[in-house]
This record gives structure tokens, sequence and C-alpha cells, in this order.
């Protein structure tokens, strides 16, 4: 169904099962909003961002989302089992519901 992409960055409006936004990487890349039964995509990227938003947070009214905006980077080590993950350009988004 995602073609074995990677789906991080998840976060629930105040533990709420119904209410959730997601991240994915690579061939579906951007972020989804569950609200029920329903899947949005999210398109957060403009001519002003670097990238769509990901590591989001809900204020407590669910109104709200603030979010990231990164030019992420994986570095990989020559010694297996060792990374690192950087972060560059960041913004901050706050998108309303």
């Amino acid at each position: 169904m995602v073609g074995y992409n990677c789906i991080n960055c998840h976060s629930f409006c105040q533990d709420d099962l119904e209410q959730m936004l997601f991240h994915m990487r690579a061939i579906h890349d951007g972020t989804y909003m569950i609200k029920g039964n329903s899947i949005e995509k999210l398109w957060t990227k403009t001519d002003h961002t670097t990238s769509n938003m990901t590591y989001p947070f809900w204020h407590p009214t669910g109104r709200f989302v603030a979010a990231s905006v990164n030019d992420t980077k994986q570095l990989f080590h020559s010694v297996k089992e060792k990374k690192w993950k950087c972060l560059i350009l960041n913004q901050i988004l706050l998108y309303m519901m």
C-alpha cells in the first residue's frame, strides 16, 4: 500500500485515535491528516519553504498544528550501525486545521 516507504513523525491530537498526522518520505512524500475514516494529503510546501511539514505537534484545541520544515540529510559512518541525521535550513510552520 505504501511501497515500503518510511512512515514516521506521527502525532495524535490529544491521544485521539480518530485524529492524527503522519509524515511519509520517498515515493508518496508528504504529510497526511487522518480524521475518522478520511485521509487527506496536506500540501504545505510553498515557494518560501524547503519541504513539506514534518515532526508535528498539536495545539490542545486541535485547531492548530506546529511543525518543522527541514532539509534532512543522513550521514552513514564506515562502521556499521552508526548513522547521523542532520537537519539543515529548519523552519517552523503553524498550520490551521
